[in-house]
């Protein structure tokens, strides 16, 4: 399923399009400062965002609180380091029919929705950085099996290329 477009103002003053990031797997997460696990789970993905952002991961978090300065000292607290865009006006959550917080979903380089997932637990972020790291292979092989032939035969033997994972995509 295409990911739904749209465009949001973030932390930095920038307006941030959903559209204009095609080319790289973007995980979405709606979060409140209200919602524990949220707390729980922000610094983790600030973790996987700096660990994979050179390969063409990004990370959008899109916060839904109605008093942005209640989102503002969450982020300052917690020493956050990623685009944080704002929905107060729940826009967004109503485009991704997002009924749970936190909600974070990740779309591949075609802009395709791959992974919902619901809530967080401790342990989510492990599926979160196992199928972004899919996602990035993958891309990455079919980019090389475009280009240098015999090369993409081989790849496509490595158990880490995953040949289901293009044809289905599981909803968590």
């Amino acid at each position: 399923m295409a990911a739904p477009d749209f465009a949001s103002k973030s932390d930095s003053g920038r307006n941030v399009r959903l559209s204009e990031l095609r080319g790289q797997v973007v995980l979405i997460n709606f979060w409140a400062s209200w919602c524990g696990p949220c707390r729980q789970e922000l610094p983790l993905l600030s973790k996987m965002y700096a660990q994979y952002r050179a390969a063409g991961f990004m990370l959008l978090a899109v916060n839904v609180d109605d008093n942005r300065s209640d989102a503002e000292a969450m982020l300052k607290r917690l020493d956050l380091r990623f685009p944080t865009l704002f929905d107060g006006n729940k826009n967004v959550v109503k485009l991704y029919g997002v009924n749970a917080m936190p909600a974070t979903l990740v779309i591949d380089r075609d802009g395709r929705v791959r992974y919902v997932h619901r809530g967080y637990y401790a342990g989510y972020e492990k599926k979160y950085e196992q199928q972004v790291r899919e996602l990035l292979k993958n891309e990455t092989a079919r980019a090389i099996s475009g280009c240098c032939g015999d090369m993409s035969r081989r790849l496509r033997q490595r158990p880490w290329v995953n040949p289901m994972s293009a044809a289905g995509w599981p909803i968590h």
